[in-house]
């Protein structure tokens, strides 16, 4: 069930109907009056601005939520790169953490969520980019050994090598459960359950199956590093298959602490957290894999947002077109999927600074939320068998093709001519 957006926009109606916005929006949720998504790129000066209006509420929304309403600045539409930027203030981020964490990266992701399903989704207005300033430097200022110095500038077009190199492709199942350094320490999943899913442990299936089909086609060999073993991991007390990746690779690779425990000296309790997002790009880095694929499901903390996206790390030429190549596939097998026609698949990928695992890579590295698991239809949909295969066909595919220099080109006939013949004879006849 897709809730109206009515209920967590009330102000930017009347943003809209005091602004005589150009979007032919009346007294209802904001929709668009074009069927095909067009760019943010080409908005004129005034729908520019009332599109900015409606995507500060937003954001202000989402802070209300987290009791920081005091941290917001501005947000600014960069029409030449079709990139929102969105200032906030430099207490924002976590006192005394020298490096991009886990509970930044949440609180950053559920307002670039809410961006994207506002303007992506619902006004169908594409957005290419969502960056963070604080007090107006950009994240490489703050945490300058997670980011490269390019990556303040969205027209870097960093490129870490080409997809389809000797090594292999690295596949990440998002998340496990992890140490909370609190006190008394305590095991814990790093996603809550929500009708019936838990991203720790759907995403383990999904990644699995992603491993089999590129081996099945033989273009590369591919290594899903968590367990997927049922036996016993000691020190949680917990089957290895729901155990994070952190620990897989402490048990493998117990000398490279560089990789599984690459904080040391950090204190706070979600620390192992942190290092496990750290530990697959640092891995993937080391091995000069050919690709990192990161799999998610998407959370929120309401029911609304939906449908696949992939994300890639902004300014990254080789990640976006991968990611491209992913999204289109994905679309064109889920929604041949019988009951999955309609499940809404984004137009395009965005380029974001959010997230660790793409920012931390230097190999070429995306995320895909296959779907959320914070709503009814996509839970649902996760727990398919069907859904799961189709997706990650689609994965597959977009991968797979992009390294074979194929265009998107999404499965279609338009054409069947009609044949005559006696029964159970043979003819070779072209479909178009």
């Amino acid at each position: 069930m897709k809730q109206s957006c009515a209920s967590w926009i009330p102000r930017v109606l009347t943003v809209v109907m005091l602004s005589a916005i150009t979007f032919g929006v009346a007294a209802k949720p904001p929709k668009p009056t074009h069927e095909d998504p067009i760019n943010s790129a080409s908005l004129n000066d005034e729908q520019a601005r009332n599109f900015v209006a409606l995507l500060s509420d937003v954001v202000q929304g989402v802070l209300a939520r987290q009791g920081r309403t005091d941290a917001f600045i501005s947000v600014r539409l960069d029409k030449s790169h079709s990139r929102v930027v969105i200032d906030l203030t430099q207490d924002y981020l976590p006192q005394g953490q020298r490096n991009f964490g886990s509970e930044l990266q949440d609180r950053l992701h559920t307002i670039t969520t809410e961006i994207v399903q506002m303007a992506n989704f619902d006004l169908k207005i594409i957005v290419e980019n969502v960056d963070y300033t604080f007090d107006g430097q950009g994240l490489h200022f703050y945490y300058p050994e997670d980011f490269s110095v390019q990556d303040g500038d969205p027209l870097s077009g960093l490129d870490f090598g080409q997809l389809g190199g000797p090594g292999q492709i690295v596949v990440s199942a998002g998340h496990g459960m992890y140490l909370h350094r609190s006190t008394p320490p305590i095991w814990r999943f790093q996603r809550d359950a929500y009708f019936g899913v838990r991203e720790d442990q759907i995403t383990q299936p999904l990644s699995y199956s992603l491993v089999n089909l590129i081996m099945e086609r033989g273009l590369h060999s591919a290594l899903l590093i968590r367990s997927m073993s049922p036996n016993v991991h000691a020190p949680s007390g917990s089957p290895w298959i729901d155990i994070a990746a952190r620990y897989y690779l402490q048990e493998m690779l117990p000398n490279r602490k560089d990789i599984w425990n690459s904080l040391p000296n950090a204190t706070h309790d979600l620390r192992e957290r942190d290092e496990d997002i750290r530990s697959r790009p640092l891995y993937a880095n080391d091995i000069a894999a050919s690709g990192l694929l990161s799999i998610h499901t998407n959370g929120h903390d309401t029911p609304t947002p939906r449908g696949t996206r992939v994300y890639y790390h902004q300014g990254r030429v080789v990640p976006r077109n991968v990611a491209t190549s992913v999204l289109c596939y994905m679309k064109e097998i889920i929604n041949a999927q019988g009951g999955y026609e309609d499940f809404p698949v984004a137009t395009n990928p965005v380029g974001a600074t959010d997230n660790g695992e793409n920012s931390i890579a230097t190999v070429p590295a995306i995320i895909v939320e296959t779907a959320f698991h914070s709503n009814p239809d996509d839970a649902a949909a996760l727990l398919d068998p069907a859904f799961q295969a189709a997706a990650m066909k689609g994965v597959e595919k977009g991968v797979r093709l992009y390294e074979e220099g194929e265009p998107c080109t999404p499965y279609a006939i338009t054409d069947v001519p009609d044949i005559q013949g006696p029964w159970g004879s043979t003819q070779t006849i072209s479909i178009h």
